[in-house]
């Protein structure tokens, strides 16, 4: 698989699904019916992009957008990124501002993350080759096939120690937007 089609299947599930929320569980059907290479590579590609999105830009723009955002929320929230397709992925690494554009943050409960894209290509090889999402023999036999992975290095980390006004003068849209975060907005 290439990142042509990667990002192809992306913008299928995008079709097909309707709403952020659904589309992990569509990838996995899909992938699951898939050849274990086309699966493997899914996976692959999918890393590589939320590796290339351990930005602190990026971290700084959840953080505008959730009113917060720790580590565990900025990896689901990479997976959302990728999960809005070539497009908005792209043009949120180039100016993380950008995603004030969006219409809709749709995604786990309703905000812009999307824990199940983590697992959607092991869920997915564990169905074609052991028929259950929660095989732990074709789990451990698909993560013998992956790559190894160091863990990424954060761009711009110096950015991590931002304050809360600098944050909003690095994103005026976002600012604008989420004033005080989407926490706070769901709950006026």
């Amino acid at each position: 698989m290439t990142r042509d089609e990667f990002w192809d299947i992306i913008e299928e599930a995008k079709r097909s699904a309707r709403r952020t929320s659904n589309l992990p569980s569509w990838l996995e059907e899909r992938l699951s019916q898939s050849p274990e290479q086309e699966i493997l590579d899914f996976g692959c590609h999918f890393q590589e992009y939320r590796r290339t999105a351990y930005d602190a830009r990026l971290w700084l723009a959840a953080v505008a957008i959730l009113g917060g955002c720790g580590d565990d929320s900025f990896d689901y929230f990479r997976g959302w990124l990728v999960a809005q397709g070539r497009a908005v992925f792209e043009a949120a690494l180039t100016d993380p501002d950008s995603l004030a554009d969006l219409e809709t943050f749709d995604g786990d409960e309703g905000y812009p993350r999307l824990e199940p894209m983590l697992s959607v290509d092991s869920s997915a090889y564990c169905r074609r080759i052991g028929g259950d999402r929660y095989d732990f023999e074709a789990l451990q036999r698909y993560e013998a096939l992956r790559p190894r992975r160091t863990p990424p290095v954060l761009k711009n980390p110096e950015l991590l120690h931002t304050a809360d006004h600098d944050v909003a003068r690095l994103f005026p849209k976002l600012a604008a937007r989420f004033p005080g975060g989407m926490r706070v907005a769901k709950l006026k």
